[in-house]
């Protein structure tokens, strides 16, 4: 089988992490009592690229400290992907509460520096519907904001 079976607990591991963070960023939007109205609407695919090549592109720009994702849009799969990939530098908020790492793991020795933050909230007044903002904050405190505006 090859690795067959490897692969299947793999996936059956992936679809775990899916499917508590989806409970997680839902049960926290209801406690809030507001649901985010775009986190299950599809992202166009070039906006999807867009977006995760900006993101991953930041992360591993060793200037950037920190690089922030603000939006809603199939949030919950952007979540899930870069959970998926960076477990142990991922932090993911609804409207400012932390739901990933849980609250049990915070500050547990399998986290290290949080470096990617996504926020989960509706867009400001000044910023487009539907769309992310990524946001690289360098050592000096500064922020170079990117955002997808076509």
């Amino acid at each position: 089988m090859n690795g067959c079976h490897e692969n299947m607990a793999r996936q059956a591991a992936a679809f775990e992490v899916y499917t508590s963070l989806a409970a997680a960023v839902h049960h926290q939007a209801a406690i809030q009592q507001r649901q985010i109205e775009d986190l299950n609407l599809g992202l166009d695919i070039k906006e999807l690229a867009e977006l995760v090549c900006e993101a991953i592109t930041g992360f591993h720009n060793a200037e950037n400290l920190l690089v922030v994702l603000r939006g809603a849009r199939n949030g919950v799969w952007v979540a899930f992907l870069f959970v998926w990939l960076y477990p142990t530098e991922v932090e993911v908020l609804v409207r400012r509460v932390r739901v990933y790492p849980a609250p049990a793991q915070q500050g547990h020795s399998g986290h290290s520096l949080i470096r990617l933050s996504i926020r989960l909230e509706e867009p400001s007044a000044n910023e487009l519907a539907g769309r992310w903002v990524v946001q690289n904050w360098t050592a000096t405190g500064d922020s170079v904001p990117w955002s997808l505006v076509e």
